[in-house]
């Protein structure tokens, strides 16, 4: 396993336990039925993967169980529905929200450079192709909001909520390396030591998130570079992203569109709760 990512996984656990001095190690016993839903869509995510063994994503089929069932379904609709209409909260409490917005992109611009720097350490300083590049970060960032949604602002707050700042970070890091089962574990020569670089990955991630618990830290800046790093350094597959614009251009506008529609609804349901009889 990458000697780098532990490290890096050790010293940001190291920051965010700083940070978060006074609920170091604070533990509770307090889950509810929203915890329980967004732990129960993190596993429909992962069984959605799984089926993508049998239908690669490269086809029609895995195409779309990877983009309906999991990227929109998982990471979409099923955080945003159940946030505003079930929980009746607000973008805030998905980690997107305004307070620490400045510092959260200063860090995640930060990081981003970070990791800029390890990637081209790794690819020789190699420059991109552009023909690659482009459509590649297109697909990175549309599907990277799925995991923002799911594994940080939906699975990560709740289990905050319930457990406490360390069950929180590794129980949602496990949740997240395990989603991988069908799409990217296959493409490694041990799968079983590829879960253990992803778990490594979820910890280094989540106690980034941990530090101002803004969904900005971590999108766009700090996820970019670093699942570019994955597929180019790691897998050396970038090709596996490219040819999907159709998909691509299609996730960005539900990516927008859901929000919108569940807000929308949210609205109106308030209306009419506080119309007089």
């Amino acid at each position: 396993m990458d000697s780098g990512l532990i490290m890096g996984a050790v010293v940001a656990l190291f920051a965010a336990g700083i940070v978060r001095r006074k609920e170091l190690f604070v533990f509770r016993w307090q889950p509810e039925g929203h915890t329980w839903a967004a732990v129960a869509t993190g596993f429909l995510a992962v069984g959605f993967s799984a089926l993508v063994l049998f239908a690669p994503m490269d086809s029609t089929p895995g195409s779309a169980i990877v983009w309906l069932g999991i990227f929109l379904g998982c990471g979409s609709l099923a955080p945003w529905a159940y946030v505003l209409l079930v929980e009746d909260g607000g973008p805030s409490a998905l980690g997107l929200r305004r307070e620490g917005s400045g510092k959260s992109l200063a860090l995640s611009v930060l990081f981003g450079v970070g990791l800029i720097a390890v990637l081209l350490e790794r690819t020789q300083a190699r420059l991109p192709d552009l023909e690659w590049f482009l459509p590649a970060s297109a697909f990175f960032l549309v599907a990277g909001l799925f995991e923002l949604f799911l594994y940080y602002g939906f699975i990560h707050l709740r289990l905050l909520k319930a457990f406490g700042f360390l069950p929180a970070v590794f129980v949602s890091s496990g949740i997240y390396a395990l989603w991988h089962i069908g799409t990217e574990l296959p493409l490694h020569d041990d799968p079983l030591a590829a879960l253990g670089m992803l778990y490594c990955v979820g910890i280094l991630m989540h106690s980034i998130f941990s530090l101002t618990r803004n969904l900005l830290i971590i999108w766009p800046f700090t996820y970019l570079p670093g699942v570019m790093l994955d597929f180019v350094a790691n897998l050396d597959a970038p090709s596996l992203v490219v040819g999907q614009n159709g998909w691509v251009a299609f996730g960005a506008v539900m990516m927008l569109a859901i929000p919108l529609g569940c807000l929308d609804l949210q609205r109106r349901r308030r209306r009419t709760i506080l119309q007089p009889v």
